[in-house]
């Protein structure tokens, strides 16, 4: 294969007609919506057949016309993962070139070949993985944004009309981190009015640097706004939001209500992954709407069947139908979703989503008598995600001084010497955020839900 150019797609079809496209279907009748995802869905599919060396092995025994997509089959992230070089279409992209390149953070949104977006995640699985985005996937994310993002434009290409802050996972290069460098790179006035807060610090450092700024935005992980919110409450955090924007993590109606409640400003929810960025925006009458023009949801159970309308799926296939350098092509997320039929009172013709997903609790560990230090997911995933030899990990507070962690290793890593790795690395990251006495433990029991009805949670506290 040829190395492709990743601007040819969008030489052919500019960045206007683009943008007419997704404000006229974004109009369109839900029949008419459904169609475009077809026609979507099977290009994409005929595409990486010809382009992708995985795929085309893996659609070997398919028909030319596919009559049923569903006979196309489902992928993992460890599959995928494990046959990098022939998963992606550009045979410029060297797995190991590219960990190195996002481990530098100084890359953080630089584009990789000089052509691709590029960025890590764990995601719900605890299984690490690589994502590449080219120029056509992200200019269509950042149009998703501005269109349909009910007054989130500041998160696409238009200038914020406030200060904003965005406390996320840092240090990594992942999906929000680079997104949001992108935007302060625009311009010095972006860089001015858009500042990012790793949640990787003590509380009490975060909480008087935006004390400092007082941003009239915050971004961030639901666990982190809710954090920030018991910090307004108690009048420890000065800053007063007017918006506040959540992403990352399932909002509950517990963690919206106490958001709400502390700042009494308006809360917008987006749904996104490292594999689609903009997978479903939040109307403003409250409710989820994916995207499914461009990105294919499939409510699935055990056996990867499709479930009925309303009823929570145990996984979600997600086909991405706008990236072409990584095709993802009914790829198991992991997340448990609701699909509705379009029925919303702002009069969307997409269909309404509800997540049970990924819920990211707080950690709260002893610190003296009376004291307690607070500790969110994101802060101490990453201690554990930036080791190569680890496959799937959870992360499980099992005591006010106590975090078992359970790992699966690759096959060519010393089990033992990676526990003292990621034993000592997360010490040290506890003890850096003020939570000294804590014991970390191993356990010998697999990643995994503990029962047949719990989904999976990366980390988790089973702590009242």
């Amino acid at each position: 294969m040829a190395p492709r150019d990743d601007t040819t797609l969008m030489r052919s079809y500019s960045r206007l007609k683009l943008r007419f496209r997704i404000w006229a279907d974004t109009r369109k009748e839900p029949r008419d919506i459904r169609r475009r995802q077809a026609e979507r869905f099977e290009d994409i599919v005929s595409f990486a057949r010809d382009e992708s060396e995985f795929y085309g092995s893996l659609y070997e025994h398919l028909p030319e016309s596919l009559d049923d997509l569903d006979d196309v089959p489902p992928v993992t992230k460890s599959e995928l993962m494990a046959n990098f070089d022939g998963w992606v279409t550009d045979p410029e992209v060297e797995r190991d070139e590219l960990e190195a390149f996002v481990s530098d953070p100084s890359n953080r949104a630089e584009k990789y070949l000089g052509r691709y977006l590029a960025w890590r995640s764990s995601g719900t699985s605890g299984e690490p993985g690589l994502f590449l985005h080219d120029q056509y996937a992200i200019t269509v994310y950042d149009l998703l944004n501005a269109i349909r993002g009910q007054g989130n434009q500041f998160l696409a290409e238009l200038p914020p009309s406030d200060r904003m802050a965005a406390v996320v996972a840092t240090g990594g290069n992942y999906a929000t981190e680079t997104q949001m460098e992108r935007i302060r790179q625009k311009s010095p006035l972006h860089a001015r009015k858009c500042r990012i807060y790793t949640v990787d610090q003590p509380t009490e450092e975060l909480v008087a640097k935006l004390n400092e700024y007082r941003p009239g935005i915050i971004m961030g992980y639901p666990s982190a706004v809710r954090l920030l919110a018991e910090q307004h409450r108690s009048g420890r955090l000065l800053a007063d939001p007017d918006v506040v924007v959540v992403f990352g993590e399932r909002l509950t109606a517990r963690s919206r209500r106490q958001i709400s409640d502390a700042f009494e400003c308006a809360i917008t929810n987006l749904y996104g992954a490292s594999e689609f960025t903009t997978i479903a925006l939040e109307c403003p009458s409250g409710n989820l709407h994916p995207n499914v023009d461009w990105v294919r949801l499939e409510p699935v159970d055990d056996e990867y069947e499709p479930v009925e309308y309303g009823e929570p799926s145990s996984s979600v296939l997600l086909t991405n139908l706008a990236n072409r350098v990584q095709p993802i092509i009914r790829y198991d997320m992991g997340d448990s979703i609701s699909l509705h039929p379009p029925n919303c009172d702002c009069g969307s013709s997409l269909p309404v989503l509800s997540i049970k997903g990924r819920s990211g609790g707080i950690l709260r560990f002893a610190a003296g008598q009376s004291e307690e230090v607070t500790v969110l997911p994101r802060s101490i995933e990453a201690a554990v995600d930036s080791d190569e030899s680890i496959g799937r990990f959870q992360l499980i507070q099992t005591a006010e001084d106590e975090l078992t962690v359970r790992f699966d290793v690759r096959t060519d890593a010393d089990r033992n010497a990676v526990w003292s790795d990621v034993r000592e690395r997360l010490q040290a990251k506890l003890r850096e955020l003020g939570a000294n006495g804590v014991e970390v433990v191993r356990s010998d029991r697999p990643p995994g839900a503990d029962s047949d009805s719990e989904k999976f949670q990366l980390v988790q506290s089973r702590v009242a």
